[in-house]
């Protein structure tokens, strides 16, 4: 990679968001703080300058008198205004449907901007409101205070965060991230034991809550929302846990104001104008949540802590291009997060648990996640291959994390069969000449039964197969060439073709389509 380019990433981030639930009754207490880092990483782009500045207004409705002003629920659900609908596993529950009075929407949404004596909630940099006439100049990064602070939110209460951000100078990509910090269940009431929906281990409250995103003003006409003849509601809509798990792999690609040509760029995405372009550019993009009207109790004592925040990229001379093929983070399913449809079948008896990141696949003899075949997990000559495990079976060999047949894996020996020692990895690319070009081993003793993290790195510019583990570089070999255009399918848990059985648990699995940097499989690390 060629030292000579840099490109100023700028990351505002609102972080250590707190969900609970009181045992009294179903509730939600959110907190979420905002740190700023600015980071330099060597990169094949012209140099840019990128900073980006934000600020934050909090939204609550908790139907309190000063909101029945100008809005309630409706009285006829096939016909309101704004409908927040339950989620696809929620069949028991109702739309949180409101009729606002007339055209008091503006006055309906400031008035959740402020508690029952009209005192605002949380705000970062003055809000929203003040970022009117820009933010660039000022000290408006993200370290403000608490931006979601809600306790004891009861079925049928919605709310969330309305976000501006000012890109000062170029114009950029952004993308909404962030990502499920731990979960917990707190122990489990009696309401709660006697709800039928109430499984052990299983922090319901991240299924219960619906959350949706858009790009423009909540009290606007946001790109999230579309109208329908029963009313605004969300053209998408995620769990709490999809959304978090969307948010931990590359994030949400948010669609800018300007083609990436007007800024200089060559991607699909649209980018944000920046303060160069015509003066002022303040954008804004809201995230709501909402708990749908139900008995709740499966949900009461849970917690969880959560980041949220944007990554903003320069749009002159850049792609806006994540290459994250596909993105398996096991939050109880084999779906691919990485928004390509690449999404996984369970054999045997797959289970979920407790993960290095929120949930994970949990497999024994007989099980395994198979991904069909498509090209573009195989036909690749640069790749990265990431993922979580933690194996639970000592004397076992040849058991595989992941891995195609014929084609590229990476597999954990806790027997010492194919490696120096019992509880180390071992890795092989296949490409193409019938032999397997590289199948190394190095990377032990690991610790059975603790979490490790393992990256498979593949870089034909410098020619080179390199491979971490939890987060250090561990071997560099010679490189291979493309791998082999195999036509066999991924299997996480055992090969595609059934060979070598993993027993343990996998989380956070993720295929890149291009060789990443030690910076960024060191960030992909720290993240978990």
């Amino acid at each position: 990679m060629d030292g000579n380019f840099e490109l100023t990433r700028r990351q505002a981030f609102a972080a250590l968001g707190t969900i609970g639930v009181a045992s009294a009754g179903a509730g939600l207490g959110t907190s979420a703080y905002f740190s700023d880092q600015e980071t330099f990483e060597n990169n094949q782009l012209t140099a840019g300058t990128l900073d980006m500045k934000v600020a934050a207004t909090e939204h609550y409705s908790d139907w309190s008198p000063d909101e029945a002003e100008y809005a309630g629920m409706a009285s006829d659900e096939a016909a309101t205004d704004i409908r927040l609908p339950p989620g696809g596993d929620q069949a028991d529950a109702r739309d949180i449907a409101i009729d606002v009075d007339g055209d008091n929407y503006a006055n309906f949404f400031d008035a959740i901007s402020t508690d029952g004596d009209g005192d605002p909630y949380n705000r970062v940099n003055g809000g929203v409101s003040a970022a009117t006439d820009g933010l660039c100049g000022t000290e408006s990064d993200a370290d403000g205070p608490v931006i979601i602070d809600i306790s004891d939110v009861k079925p049928g209460d919605f709310g969330g965060a309305q976000f501006a951000f000012e890109l000062c100078d170029n114009p950029g990509y952004v993308w909404l991230t962030g990502g499920l910090d731990s979960a917990n269940e707190n122990g489990v009431t009696e309401p709660e034991a006697d709800d039928p929906d109430e499984e052990s281990g299983v922090v319901e409250l991240l299924d219960a809550i619906q959350v949706t995103y858009s790009v423009g003003p909540i009290n606007g006409d946001p790109s999230g929302f579309e109208d329908t003849d029963a009313g605004f509601q969300p053209v998408e809509q995620y769990t709490l846990r999809e959304f978090l798990a969307t948010l931990d792999g590359d994030g949400i690609a948010l669609d800018g104001d300007i083609d990436a040509e007007v800024g200089g760029g060559t991607g699909e995405q649209g980018c944000f104008a920046g303060s160069l372009d015509d003066g002022s550019a303040v954008h804004q993009v809201s995230v709501v949540w909402w708990l749908p009207i139900d008995h709740g109790n499966q949900v009461q004592s849970d917690s969880a802590t959560f980041e949220l925040g944007f990554y903003t990229e320069q749009c002159r001379h850049n792609a806006g291009e994540t290459d994250l093929v596909a993105y398996y983070p096991f939050e109880n399913s084999a779906d691919d997060l990485s928004g390509n449809g690449y999404d996984g079948s369970n054999s045997g008896d797959v289970s979920y648990t407790s993960g290095q990141v929120g949930r994970a696949a949990s497999f024994d003899d007989g099980d395994a996640v198979t991904v069909t075949h498509d090209g573009s997990l195989t036909d690749l000559a640069d790749f990265t291959a990431s993922a979580w495990f933690r194996s639970t079976e000592d004397g076992r060999r040849d058991q595989v994390v992941f891995g195609i047949r014929q084609g590229y894996e990476i597999v954990f020996d806790s027997a010492g069969g194919r490696t120096s020692s019992d509880n180390s990895l071992w890795w092989a690319i296949d490409n193409g000449t019938g032999d397997w070009a590289v199948n190394d081993t190095g990377a032990g003793p690991l610790t059975l039964g603790e979490w490790h993290h393992a990256v498979l790195v593949q870089d034909t510019d410098d020619d080179e197969v390199r491979v971490y583990v939890d987060g250090s570089l561990i071997v560099t070999d010679d490189g291979t060439g493309a791998v082999n255009s195999t036509t066999g399918d991924l299997g996480i848990g055992s090969r595609g073709d059934g060979f070598g059985q993993f027993v343990g648990d996998v989380d956070d699995v993720r295929i890149y389509s291009r060789a990443l940097s030690a910076s960024e499989v060191q960030s992909i690390y720290d993240s978990a």
